[in-house]
């Protein structure tokens, strides 16, 4: 079994949450493969609920940065934000930019001295080093993903392997691309982005890639979700994915109804989705200023793209 996360590495991911979104790194594509990620890390419940709820909406930087009391886990967290702030490798211009936009809350998290030491020795650390003695640097031009895989090189290798439960919850999820009959190239990438994301087996993956192709029974497939927190997994990423105008109502109504054109014999969703709890709630971070990056105008005209549509933000109580 895989050791609980830390009180302060669980706020260094909190904290890089923060950053991501202040820098516009986290896309909607990069929302959901984040979630598949850390929710798969050990995490209590209550950790688990805190990241589903900050992968939309962060904290205040300062509020967990003051948390981030290991040298390690603060250390990674700056070798983070010097990517984000790449600048051709300049590390001095990285510094400036740093200070210049997170300098009031770095004051405020009361970690300023200890931030400062760490930032000097994410210089020459084993990930940023390296990096400047390449010509080409570092390709700032990538997913979210790639930029912790370059300071997290084990995220995916030291995952733990997906049960069977889990896999039926993406094999659902997989399924309801076809709910509308037409798969839109969005929610084909969607899909290609958990395959690269989840450390799924081979067997595994090989399964996935014909449910891309041929849409499966939802309803079988949800039977096989055992696992509660996989169930609500399904219906999390669900939301986060559907888009109907910020109307949570109409949210419900739209998965609903989607999931009900697919003849479901056993499973009572709207109760489900209420059994998850979730409520929709202001966010000043619109979801909508990335959604040119998921989905074109053409789709969302035209009503497809269920995978594709972004909600704007969701919280659980």
């Amino acid at each position: 079994m895989q050791a609980p996360v830390s009180d302060s590495r669980f706020n260094m991911w909190r904290a890089i949450l923060k950053v991501a979104h202040i820098t516009e790194h986290l896309t909607p594509d990069d929302r959901v493969a984040l979630e598949a990620t850390l929710s798969r890390k050990g995490m209590p419940a209550e950790q688990y609920k805190i990241i589903h709820d900050e992968i939309l909406s962060p904290s205040e930087l300062h509020s967990v940065l003051q948390h981030v009391t290991a040298d390690d886990d603060l250390v990674k967290f700056c070798e983070v934000l010097r990517l984000f702030y790449w600048n051709g490798g300049d590390l001095v211009a990285q510094a400036e930019a740093i200070r210049g936009e997170l300098a009031a809350e770095i004051e405020k998290s009361g970690r300023g001295q200890a931030f400062a030491a760490a930032m000097a020795k994410s210089e020459n650390s084993d990930v940023i080093a390296p990096l400047l003695e390449k010509p080409d640097g570092f390709d700032t031009a990538q997913s979210l993903q790639e930029y912790l895989h370059t300071v997290f090189p084990n995220l995916r290798t030291t995952m733990p392997s997906v049960t069977e439960s889990e896999l039926a919850m993406w094999r659902a999820v997989f399924s309801v691309a076809h709910a509308d009959g037409v798969v839109m190239d969005s929610e084909k990438a969607f899909m290609n982005n958990i395959l690269e994301t989840v450390a799924f087996t081979e067997e595994q993956r090989d399964t996935l890639l014909v449910d891309m192709q041929t849409p499966q029974s939802i309803d079988v497939m949800f039977s096989r979700i055992e696992d509660q927190q996989d169930r609500n997994r399904f219906f999390y990423i669900a939301r986060l994915l559907c888009w109907c105008d910020g109307d949570f109502d109409k949210q419900e109504q739209e998965i609903i109804a989607r999931l009900n054109t697919m003849n479901f014999k056993s499973v009572d969703f709207e109760a489900l989705i209420k059994d998850v709890d979730m409520s929709l709630v202001d966010d000043e971070d619109n979801a909508l200023q990335a959604a040119p990056s998921v989905q074109d105008d053409d789709e969302t005209e035209a009503g497809g793209g269920f995978m594709s549509k972004v909600v704007g933000k969701l919280k659980k109580k």
